[in-house]
């Protein structure tokens, strides 16, 4: 195509509000520009500020207003009219008996005279004859006249459409008629009208609507529209038709339309609407689901289901729309939930509740309590509104709080569901929801590592370390567009523009980019010029320039419109950065050190601001910036949080201790008042930003290390981003109340089971040893704390009693377990420790480094044997065997050895074959094979003798393979990784035998078989030990009734199959939730489930009584 094409979008204005239309408005103005060189647009609109704003500053787009012109001249006008009178006379010349040459060309010209060189009255003129019984006599009419206006003319059509004067009812009807036509939220047809005004057949709209004509666009069964905007505008306008009948108040529109709406839906809504024949499936996997909508959900349900909410926002809280509202609640609120989730519309149940939350607190009938319950109901439940319609009755409802308002009033017609039969949560947690890492092709994978809210708290920015960057509904948790892909290299930074409408990413890849946040495309970049990875990036008050910081200690400036370098490479000097942030207004930047120190410096120049702060006792993690820039929050390996004046470079407030690991990220809310951290002990803490009081926390339910936290525009909530691949949003108001957290376990690292099959001792991340019986689940001792050694460098002695680990670079120490009495040490090492083992029967320790393999005597310290020299690099595991003359060791060069335990000599290897680190090792009891699991995901078992493979790398897991054992008899191997997973191979072929089993929500750091090889236990980031049975056949039947053999949690879902849904498990019950396979979870109180009564599948529908 060649030539210029021309597209014409007329009356913009019309295309809904500013709200509806915000979509098409942001696409056109941002996307046009990409359009071919030949594709002209021309947008005609009354000036409206939405579309003045996005129109009339852009560089690309010229802007005309037509105020000072008379663009429409009287000729034109007077053309238009002479053609359609024209039209008008042959149509009717006999009917009406027109003269020939009719209206003649003194009328035309007054005619023409009148409309004021308005097509929009002459159009309405036109209209309003056409409409008339009499043509002849309905232009005298409009002529006898000297003037007329455009409202003027609106009020001759409308008084000759009705009687207003004498007849009440008929005019009461069709003010309502009007009313509904200028407040509906969208194109009303007629039959929807009569619904919402609960209009009968006999006085259905349709009789006013027909008189109305010349003023609406209106067929039967079509949506019905005004002419012109302006005759909406003329309606509504109090000082043009103020004391007319027909005059629209659209705040008394809106609330009839509410109680309209709401009555609606008291008389259509009802369980199971489509008729759906199973519970196993997503909504999006139903057959013929759309066809399903339109024969079971009539438009008048569905205008009432979507829009209630917005009448009631632009209308009055009547006592009448009070009780309807309280009626709603207590008769139609699930299954107003259950067709919002087939209509695909779950976000609408958010906006609704914030409404009537806003409602509520100025009303005498609705209580807040409902209405708050019903709030929480729909934002913890948001997943399963969106996927599945059914489980808003077998799967929310029954895991609802028990104090749930909703729970309790709907339980007494909801009925043969599941029940929670132990640890059920009374009350909603202060975790309101989790955003869940999408599976797919998109899923963010290992981890979240940087949150951002939009400046209108309504979406949330998050940045992973597979490089790309999505963005959430921070409401309903849906992904709002495909992840942005481009980086090279993890991302560093993100920052929001002021209106919301752009994000900007810095990464390692050295590059700066800003996308369009509502489609992911490109806008601006790769913006290149730093030659080290981009920590930091902000926007500039205005969003027209935006500052970036690199891992080379220099600032740019640069234009966020064209992406040209205003300013820069500026220098900070000479300065070990490990932490940055910007200003909010962007003109400082705030540098945490490796050393501790803390330095403010001019982002315009580069120049130090005020010397350094006083410095924190470890590496610097995190800084933040106060919203007026006075104060900087920091954190780090410290495990405490530190205020400080920006300008004088004095501690104001800390250090906040409670933290049991460090700290990696810091927020101020934006009244500066609190201040949130997020550790790598998983947890989540606010405190009072002048006291350092905690307000709220540690808030757990992390299963890894928390990455970022922020605070939403409001301060009333925080989201927190973590390594376990989660988004997390608090109420900052509400205790948190997850059960069995508290007292828990917090990550479980290492785990023995004791030689006679009776214990379970176990250390969590923050050093807590806790001894359990290994039949009951009862605690037996603990917990106790005997050091504060590397999590991921200590050892438990097989009877449970002792504990070996490392207590300083490269030193270890032995302990009791019981009285935290030391026993040996240090035994001192040349290189740092980096894996330590007992043996078998607990006389030995073995230590690694990069500098070999020490063999200790456990009672006296003595070093029996080594340095064990061979290995390249650090040994990350060590292992020996059943009779303790051989010791295993793995490394990070991806070789494992066999070494004599007395002499230190090498028996056996190196064996090679893995790609990745050696993250863990075993012996087979009879010492004749060793077993290996990688970072490179694999497991490989070789023959000691040979060196040879015993069978082909054994492939499952997606992620490294931490922990490998034998069982007692050789036969098979488990296997826990970083995937979350457990499986169990055969020790000779290779072949899976059982498994994945996806009972943990962490990473399994141990696995181990019992004494007697009967049973499995793992232990898991998750806080939680299991054991179950070992299968025999993998047609092995489950231990928990209600379940198949095949049953698995996936995503929140526990399935039957891979296309079965089963039921919805909510975060706060996964960690420790009986799963099929499990005899016992220990760690946190565990969650047994009643499946009893339920009803799922094809008989899922029986549930409602």
């Amino acid at each position: 195509m060649s030539k210029p094409m021309v597209i014409i979008l007329d009356a913009f204005d019309e295309c809904g509000d500013p709200q509806s239309r915000k979509a098409l408005v942001h696409l056109l103005s941002t996307q046009l520009p990409q359009l071919p060189n030949q594709f002209r647009l021309l947008v005609t609109s009354r000036p409206e500020l939405d579309l003045t704003n996005a129109f009339g500053s852009h560089p690309v787009i010229k802007s005309i207003s037509l105020n000072a012109a008379k663009w429409a001249s009287s000729a034109d006008v007077l053309c238009y009219l002479h053609h359609e009178l024209d039209g008008l006379y042959q149509a009717r010349r006999r009917s009406d008996e027109l003269p020939p040459g009719w209206p003649g060309a003194e009328k035309l010209e007054k005619f023409g005279s009148r409309a004021s060189d308005s097509f929009i009255w002459a159009a309405t003129a036109i209209r309003f004859l056409d409409a008339g019984d009499d043509l002849d006599e309905c232009l005298d009419r409009l002529l006898s006249r000297q003037a007329i206006s455009l409202g003027g003319l609106y009020a001759t059509a409308l008084r000759s459409a009705s009687n207003w004067d004498l007849d009440h009812v008929s005019t009461e009807t069709c003010r309502r008629v009007l009313g509904a036509v200028v407040v509906g939220r969208i194109p009303l047809t007629d039959d929807v009208i009569d619904g919402m005004l609960g209009l009968e057949h006999s006085k259905s709209c349709r009789r006013i609507l027909r008189r109305l004509g010349c003023l609406l666009q209106w067929s039967e069964g079509l949506p019905i529209r005004t002419l012109h905007a302006s005759f909406a505008d003329y309606l509504t306008d109090a000082r043009a038709c103020g004391d007319q009948p027909w005059f629209i108040d659209q705040s008394k529109h809106h609330t009839d339309f509410t109680i309209g709406c709401l009555q609606v839906m008291k008389r259509l809504l009802r369980f199971n609407t489509c008729g759906l024949e199973t519970s196993y499936l997503m909504n999006r996997d139903v057959p013929c689901l759309a066809e399903r909508i339109d024969a079971h959900i009539p438009p008048t349900l569905r205008y009432a289901c979507l829009f209630w909410h917005e009448h009631l926002r632009h209308g009055n809280t009547s006592r009448d729309v009070q009780r309807s509202i309280l009626e709603f609640f207590r008769a139609s609120f699930l299954h107003w939930l259950e067709v919002l989730s087939l209509m695909g519309e779950g976000r609408v149940a958010w906006e609704a509740m914030v409404i009537v939350k806003r409602h509520s607190k100025v009303s005498t009938l609705l209580p807040e309590s409902a209405i708050q319950d019903g709030s929480k109901f729909v934002r913890a439940f948001a997943s399963i509104i969106s996927d599945s319609a059914p489980h808003v009755y077998i799967s929310a409802l029954p895991f609802a709080p028990s104090t749930s308002i909703i729970r309790q009033h709907y339980s007494s017609v909801i009925k043969n569901t599941l029940h929670v039969d132990k640890n059920a949560i009374a009350n909603w947690p202060s975790c309101e929801q989790v955003i869940e890492g999408r599976t797919g092709p998109w899923t963010q994978s290992p981890g979240i590592e940087l949150i951002v809210f939009s400046p209108d708290g309504e979406h949330i920015a998050s940045g992973s370390q597979d490089n790309t960057i999505c963005i959430w509904d921070a409401h309903t948790g849906a992904l709002v567009a495909h992840p942005f892909e481009g980086h090279t290299e993890v991302v560093n930074s993100l920052a929001f523009s002021l209106d919301g409408e752009r994000v900007m990413s810095g990464s390692d890849d050295c590059t700066i980019r800003i996308w369009d946040a509502t489609t992911g495309k490109l806008l601006v970049g790769p913006l290149e010029g730093h030659n080290e990875g981009v920590l930091s990036v902000a926007f500039s008050p205005n969003s027209e320039q935006v500052t970036s910081f690199s891992r080379g200690n220099t600032i740019r400036i640069w234009d966020a419109r064209s992406g040209k370098l205003i300013a820069g490479p500026l220098s900070v000097g000479d300065f070990a950065v490990s932490a940055t942030a910007f200003s909010p207004d962007g003109k400082q930047v705030a540098l945490g050190s490796w050393d501790g120190d803390i330095c403010i410096c001019d982002a315009r120049s580069g120049k130090l601001i005020a010397e350094p702060m006083e410095r924190h006792c470890a590496k610097v993690k995190c800084v933040a910036f106060s919203l007026d820039g006075s104060h900087v929050v920091s954190g780090g390996n410290s495990r405490t949080v530190h205020v400080w004046d920006a300008s004088a470079g004095k501690l104001v407030a800390g250090p906040f201790k409670g933290h049991t690991d460090a700290v990696r990220s810091v927020a101020f809310s934006l009244d500066s008042e609190l201040v949130a951290s997020g550790s790598s002990d998983a947890t989540v803490c606010i405190w009072d930003a002048r006291t350092g009081a905690l307000v709220a926390g540690p808030l757990e339910g992390h299963t890894a290390r928390v990455r970022c936290v922020a605070f939403s525009p409001d301060g009333k909530r925080v989201v927190s981003g973590s390594k376990d691949n989660t988004i997390r949003i608090w109420d900052i108001r509400v205790a948190n109340v997850v059960p069995g957290l508290k007292g828990g376990i917090r990550r479980v690292h290492l785990m023995v089971h004791s030689a006679d099959g009776e214990r379970i001792v176990s250390i969590a991340k923050d050093g807590a040893v806790h001894t359990w019986d290994a039949c009951t689940g009862e605690l037996v001792a603990g917990p106790s704390k005997t050091t504060t050694g590397n999590m991921q460098c200590m050892a438990v002695s097989p009877d449970g009693e002792c504990i070996a680990s490392r207590s300083s670079y490269s030193t270890i120490h032995i302990w009791t377990v019981r009285s935290g009495k030391l026993l040996t040490g240090p035994l001192e090492h040349t290189a740092r420790v980096t894996s330590v083992a007992f043996s078998p029967n607990g006389k030995l320790v073995a230590s690694g480094s990069s500098a070999g393999i020490w063999i200790w005597d456990t009672r006296t310290g003595e070093l029996v044997a080594g340095p064990c020299q061979g290995h390249s690099r650090d040994v990350t595991c060590l292992a020996f065997s059943l009779n303790g003359e051989r010791l295993a060791s793995g490394t990070d060069d991806g070789t494992t050895r066999i070494w004599d335990a007395s002499t230190g000599k090498l028996v056996a290897g190196p064996f090679k074959g893995h790609i990745g680190a050696v993250r863990s090792v075993a012996l087979s009891p009879e010492g004749e094979r060793i077993a290996s699991g990688s970072q490179d995901k694999t497991i490989r078992i070789w023959d000691v003798r040979s060196g040879t493979l015993v069978a082909s790398p054994l492939k499952g897991h997606t992620e490294a393979v931490v922990s490998v054992a034998f069982s007692p008899d050789g036969k098979y191997v488990v296997s826990g990784s970083r995937d979350k997973t457990v499986r169990i191979w055969d020790a000779h072929t290779g072949k899976l035998v059982a498994g994945p089993f996806k009972d943990h929500i962490g990473s399994v750091h141990c696995v181990a078989f019992s004494t007697n090889g009967e049973r499995v236990v793992s232990g898991s980031a998750d806080g939680t030990i299991r054991i179950f049975d070992m299968p025999r056949d993998s047609e092995a039947s489950p231990s928990r009734k209600g379940y198949t053999a095949s049953s698995q949690l996936d995503n929140g879902w526990m399935r039957n199959s891979p296309t079965e849904l089963l039921f919805w498990v909510p975060p706060a019950y996964r960690a420790g939730l009986w799963q099929p396979y499990d005899t016992l979870v220990l760690g946190q109180p565990s969650t047994r489930l009643d499946l009893t009564d339920f009803v799922h599948g094809e008989n899922w529908a029986q549930c409602h009584v």
